[in-house]
């Protein structure tokens, strides 16, 4: 199946199952709290173990799976949230948002590096991609700036590829460098500029994304 527009606006955003809770603990299980001299190496051992224990978690939604952690210019970056796209009942991607563990998700127009990767369950044309990514800018950003950025506007619009079933892309920023589009884990082009690299994650993660569900759902934002 072919889409003719690659952000498909105004859909609908699936939430993946949530996980089960454990059970709590018995009623007649009694806590004894631990001396104070023990709490910060005792934290310090749960902090590391809750670490370890994250960056061997997976997530998967409609089929495809995405690692808890990511790894882009030597930085390791972690998952923040993960959702699907819906359009019309047609399941057409899912996608998730990886920060450094010390970067708040609201803080994602940040100078700092951050990934957002893509699954595509559906055959989209590489020449739709820009226009429709700038049609989404064009609601928050001025005239002036949406001149201001047409050179990266253009760049990235001439480097994007068709897509097939299956495929991926990525979407990674690194401070200094500038915004990478990665097809299938190969580099296509490098945008520079620290604006264009905030501005860009607005398709998705803006004030008037693509989908609002969606965006809460990679932002890790509780219904």
């Amino acid at each position: 199946m072919r889409l003719s527009h690659t952000l498909l606006p105004r859909s609908t955003a699936r939430r993946p199952h949530a996980g089960t809770r454990s059970p709590a603990g018995t009623p007649h299980a009694r806590r004894r709290n631990p001396p104070a001299r023990l709490l910060g190496p005792l934290l310090a051992v749960l902090l590391a173990l809750g670490a370890q224990t994250a960056s061997t978690t997976p997530v998967r939604i409609a089929g495809l799976t995405f690692n808890d952690a990511f790894v882009h210019e030597g930085t390791n970056l972690q998952r923040r949230g993960a959702g699907l796209l819906t359009y019309f009942f047609i399941k057409a991607y899912a996608s998730a948002l990886y920060l450094p563990p010390n970067v708040p998700a609201s803080a994602y127009r940040s100078d700092v590096h951050k990934c957002l990767e893509i699954a595509y369950l559906v055959d989209i044309k590489g020449k739709d991609f820009g226009p429709a990514g700038e049609k989404v800018l064009a609601q928050t950003l001025s005239p002036a700036q949406m001149r201001a950025l047409r050179p990266q506007f253009d760049a990235i619009s001439r480097a994007y590829v068709d897509i097939r079933k299956g495929d991926r892309y990525a979407l990674c920023y690194a401070p200094g460098r500038g915004t990478t589009l990665k097809h299938n884990g190969r580099a296509l082009v490098t945008v520079p500029g620290a604006e264009f690299g905030a501005v860009y994650y607005d398709i998705w993660l803006g004030p008037k994304p693509v989908d609002e569900d969606l965006r809460d759902l990679l932002l890790g934002v509780s219904s």
